[in-house]
C-alpha cells in the first residue's frame, strides 16, 4: 500500500478584487456623503480588451480608487499583501502628485482608513 505525502497548504492570500470589495463596502458606510468616488476598472480582460481600452484613451497606472472632494483629487492604489507597484504605476502616481493629486498605496483596510482620515474625507 502506497501512501501519498501530504503537502502543506500555503495560507491563502486574499485577491486584490476581494480586498477591494471589502474596502468599498467599508467606504460606502464611512466616507463623507459629499465625496464623489469610484473604482477605475482598467485591469483584466486580456490583450484584446487592453488594446481596445488603450485605443479609447486609457492611460496605464491610474489608482484603483479615485476620490474628489472640494476640488481636490485623491487616489488609492490597492495591493494585496506583498504586492508591489508596477513601473507604470510608480510613474503615473509621480505624475499625478506633480499635478496636486494625493495618491497612496494601501495593502489593507487599516491603511485605507488612515488615508481617509488623513485626507479628512471620512463621514462625521
Amino acid at each position: 500500500m502506497k501512501f501519498k505525502k501530504r503537502l502543506k497548504r500555503r495560507p491563502q492570500i486574499a485577491s486584490e478584487a476581494s480586498l477591494q470589495i471589502n474596502i468599498c463596502e467599508w467606504l460606502k458606510d464611512n466616507i463623507n456623503e459629499d465625496v464623489e468616488w469610484t473604482h477605475f476598472p482598467a485591469g483584466g480582460g486580456g490583450y484584446r480588451r487592453g488594446a481596445l481600452l488603450k485605443r479609447m484613451g486609457l492611460k496605464r497606472g491610474w489608482p484603483d480608487l479615485i476620490f474628489l472632494f472640494q476640488g481636490q483629487l485623491y487616489g488609492i492604489e490597492l495591493k494585496r499583501p506583498g504586492g508591489r507597484l508596477s513601473p507604470a504605476q510608480r510613474d503615473r502616481h509621480r505624475r499625478l502628485a506633480r499635478q496636486g493629486m494625493s495618491v497612496v498605496t494601501c495593502w489593507d483596510l487599516p491603511g485605507v482608513q488612515a488615508a481617509v482620515a488623513n485626507w479628512s474625507i471620512h463621514a462625521e
